[in-house]
């Protein structure tokens, strides 16, 4: 890391007028001032190493798969500055046999990742890898501790997948219990290792002998089941015993059998039954060579009369412990009554199998109950404390036969002061019947999961402890790759927190809108608040996974559907909007922005260029005139066409740059000119004066947006749309497709302040009263739980945390820079008592940070940047007054290559 801490020593006016900029490019260092190359030696950052994004990844589906690494100093000193990669070497070797696979030498590159271009691999390989690098004296570092990565079964017709698909024809929604699978199979050899690779539809939960093969949990995830399945890749070689050995395997409907659950529990949508699946197939190799398959086959015995009556995606599940099986997943186990599987047909003629490229969905943090009120008829309502996403766990005791209902619900009913599930209108519950007396039991949910906060728990004697109660929060096991804090201001830090926890309770399988209403990838905020998730998670995996899962959705004619997978079909803009469908086009940009790989503008180029070909079939006059509007809008004067020909600039603007960077300079200019087009023709349209369209927040924010404001007019037309949110006071009435405009311009011209009064407003509608009124997560409405029929738990408006990094704080990435290897610290200083704030982000090549306090005499800035990068830091000073770094004179040396003064006014 590299600190740069400057400070103006003398008082500084309200309103800064001189802004010092700081081109900070790390190359120059002490080490070459004392000539001893040895003090600056490179090594690779602990657990950093990545293939395909992923840490040890197994189920990999690609021959050639991408290798990366961050870098840090051995010795890190603030003083040390200019390291960098000059070269790097990678080894890679068989696992298993140690032999060699790639040995590139000495490659000459400051980039921190390669592809793999040694021997050819095929199913099953595991490489183990390693890499070393040189800095900028010519010093190697040591070979990094060796990781490795897996592949999978690549390939369905060459007997990489032996195994069958299987059903039990017998099972049938509310008339038997969900499905259980098991096979018992000997092991009579020494075991190097074993593998399970399973695909479950709806969703599988695997044990061997008794023991869960994995900690991932609802898998697989969402995807467009004809034509395409996940199969999940467990390690299970720890598990497998010497002799006899059961494979279990139990089924749930997830979203895949979306049919009417029973008992009138809520659904989002219900479609046609559909047959419960199961694809698995164990291999084991023995210690002579020998590779064993076990796989799916009619000699695998199967069930319904187990405890798990039913399991509703959105309506809660039914378990009788009464009917549970002894060890009927253990040798030891009673099976003798079981049937015979039946082979079935796949879910689609032609389906891909595939290995999920994007981490497991885990049980990531576990809640306890802080509070609980007893209400008549033995019922309890307990507090987890906050809105999540996940499981309630309950210990319980009790007679025999006793029904436990638990009703799960983001608020609680003012009136009565139990749960409400008003947003849903029909309930949303589990029922768990105990089986012994007084015997503790612990249960939660398996094939489906709730959004709460509040658990109501209904049929025992007495209310189950505290310590008893509990909730398992899930999420995508993405790395947590930022912060940001302020305290002069914790209404702040607490707006950011509710943010994440949005983000955290939607960051399933797919990014979806709620989880408890709906469950669905509805893709706006993908692309919308796509920079707030990046500052908060490493999702250069998971993007990746979501945005092939979006390609996958498109349609024959070009449609990209505003939902994806598309497991039902909507109609009219619920189904095709501009702003949700350009999600392929703006989410592969921005994942090409942060993360700086290029092959997956190749790999979607086609699929936006025909997505962008559809809308202009669509378009009249260059305008387009349908869809949602500006959803959750307070104003509703916007005319659609505004935002729906906004959705279209932007395709046509962002496809240009895309073609740009692949040098498709012909098809590069064609979008272009598109969008220029459009942009005159939005003008042309709606320009009245020095507003647009209907003069709302909405439409001065687009048309600024998109460039359609005639540059005499920009001050007129910003004027305008700054005295409409100062006559709200500092509230904005634009919906989500609308939000990052309005915050993007207020910062591009140099508005910040309002951007900070509107973010720190605390009368409704705003991110503040939200908070002010109890919510834990950001909520879809700007009332939160006045209006409690809305969801509170939406990230949709999560853009304030975009504005926190790369504001408040300051941490952007440079305007010409992918992959963050030129950094910008370029903090704004809001009106008013804000004295401080900092934040962090994990960028590709390590951590980011700015720091920055002020005071009436000063103004400190402590800032890192990670080896690799170059950095523009901009220090507020006022006219005439030094800048010193440790209290001295800031200079040109020591890494610092330019100073110059910039009047920001």
């Amino acid at each position: 890391s590299h600190k740069l801490n400057a400070i103006g020593d003398s008082a500084l006016p309200r309103l800064q007028t001189m802004r010092l900029s700081v081109l900070f490019f790390l190359l120059f260092s002490l080490c070459e001032l004392l000539h001893d190359a040895s003090c600056q030696t490179l090594q690779l950052v602990a657990n950093s190493l990545r293939t395909e994004g992923l840490s040890t990844p197994a189920g990999v589906h690609t021959v050639t798969p991408l290798l990366s690494w961050r870098l840090e100093l051995t010795h890190p000193d603030p003083s040390i500055r200019g390291s960098q990669q000059s070269a790097y070497e990678i080894i890679a070797t068989d696992y298993s046999s140690g032999n060699g696979r790639w040995k590139t030498g000495k490659v000459a590159s400051n980039t921190s990742h390669a592809v793999y271009t040694g021997d050819s691999l095929s199913s099953r390989d595991i490489v183990a890898w390693s890499v070393r690098v040189w800095d900028e004296h010519d010093v190697p570092s040591a070979f990094s501790p060796v990781t490795t990565f897996e592949l999978g079964l690549l390939n369905t017709d060459n007997n990489d997948w032996q195994a069958k698909w299987i059903t039990n024809p017998k099972f049938q929604s509310g008339v038997t219990s969900l499905p259980l699978f098991a096979k018992n199979f000997t092991v009579s050899c020494p075991v190097t290792r074993a593998r399970l690779y399973i695909a479950g539809l709806g969703l599988h939960h695997a044990t061997l002998n008794g023991q869960d093969t994995t900690n991932e949990v609802l898998a697989p995830g969402n995807t467009k089941w004809d034509t395409l399945v996940e199969y999940s890749t467990h390690n299970i070689t720890l598990l497998l015993a010497s002799g006899p050995n059961v494979l279990g395997v139990a089924l749930g409907k997830g979203v895949y059998d979306a049919e009417t659950p029973t008992n009138g529990r809520y659904a989002k949508f219900t479609q046609t039954p559909v047959p419960l699946i199961l694809l698995a197939q164990l291999e084991y190799t023995c210690a002579d060579g020998t590779l064993v398959v076990i796989g799916t086959d009619p000699s695998w015995q199967t069930t319904v009369s187990g405890p798990q009556l039913d399991s509703s995606w959105w309506g809660g599940e039914v378990y009788d412990a009464r009917k549970e099986i002894p060890n009927w997943d253990s040798p030891s186990g009673d099976r003798s009554a079981w049937a015979q599987a039946s082979v079935t047909s796949p879910p689609g003629p032609s389906v891909a199998l595939v290995g999920c490229s994007a981490p497991p969905l885990q049980i990531m943090q576990t809640l306890t109950a802080v509070s609980v009120k007893s209400f008549p008829n033995n019922i309890y309502v307990y507090d987890l404390g906050l809105n999540f996403a996940g499981w309630p766990q309950l210990t319980m005791t009790g007679p025999a036969g006793t029904v436990v209902t638990l009703r799960p619900g983001e608020l609680l009913d003012p009136s009565s002061g139990m749960v409400t599930q008003s947003s849903t209108g029909s309930p949303i519950f589990d029922t768990y019947t105990l089986a012994t007396r007084n015997t503790s039991q612990t249960w939660h949910p398996r094939f489906m999961y709730h959004g709460f906060r509040y658990l109501q728990v209904e049929g025992l004697a007495t209310p189950p402890p505290l310590a008893n109660v509990k909730g398992l929060i899930i999420r995508t096991a993405n790395d947590a790759v930022g912060t940001f804090q302020n305290t002069d201001m914790p209404l702040l830090t607490r707006i950011y927190t509710n943010i994440d926890r949005a983000i955290q309770s939607n960051m399933l399988s797919i990014l979806t809108d709620c989880p408890h209403r709906e469950k669905l990838g509805w893709m706006e905020q993908n692309h919308l608040v796509f920079p707030s998730v990046m500052y908060t998670y490493d999702i250069e995996a998971y993007a990746r996974n979501i945005i092939s899962k979006i390609a996958n959705a498109q349609t024959s004619d070009g449609l990209v559907p505003d939902i994806a997978p598309e497991y039902v079909v909507f109609t009219g803009g619920f189904r095709d909007d501009p702003n949700w469908g350009s999600a392929i086009i703006h989410m592969t940009y921005q994942h090409y922005i942060a993360y700086g790989k290029t092959d997956i503008l190749n790999q979607f180029y086609p699929t936006m260029v025909e997505y962008l070909a559809y809308l202009t079939t669509k378009a009249s006059n260059y305008l387009l005139n349908y869809g949602l509007g500006d959803w959750a809008t307070l104003d509703s004067s916007t005319p659609a066409g505004v935002t729906a020909t906004f959705g279209y600039y932007r395709a046509a603007s962002v496809l240009a740059k895309i073609a740009t960077v692949l040098g498709n300079d012909g098809d590069a200019a064609k979008f272009a000119g598109l969008a220029q087009n459009i942009s005159s023709s939005f003008h042309a349209t709606y320009s009245q004066g020095n507003t647009y369209a209907s003069g709302s927040q909405a439409a001065d924010a687009i048309a600024l947006d998109i460039g359609a404001v005639p540059s005499q007019n920009v001050s007129a037309v910003l004027a305008h749309l700054i005295a409409s949110i100062r006559a709200k006071d500092n509230h904005v009435t634009v919906g989500e497709v609308t939000l990052p405009s309005l915050i993007r311009v207020l910062s591009l011209y140099g508005r910040d302040d309002v951007v900070f009064d509107i973010v720190a407003q605390t009368t409704a509608p705003s991110y503040g009263y939200q908070v002010l009124s109890g919510a834990t997560s950001l909520t879809e409405s700007w009332w939160g739980a006045d209006q409690p029929t809305w969801s509170q738990n939406h990230f949709m408006f999560g853009v304030a945390t975009e504005w926190f990094a790369s504001s408040l704080v300051g941490i952007q990435q440079g305007p010409l820079s992918t992959g963050w290897d030129r950094v910008v610290i370029r903090p704004t200083l809001p009106t008013g008592n804000l004295t401080q704030a900092d934040g962090s982000y994990r960028s590709l090549h390590g951590w980011v940070a700015a720091s920055w306090t002020r005071s009436p005499s000063s103004f400190q800035l402590v800032v890192t940047i990670p080896v690799g990068s170059w950095a523009d830091v901009y220090v507020w000073t006022a006219p005439g007054r030094k800048v010193t770094e440790g209290g001295a004179p800031l200079a040109i040396g020591n890494g610092i290559m330019g100073i110059d003064y910039t009047n920001t006014n």
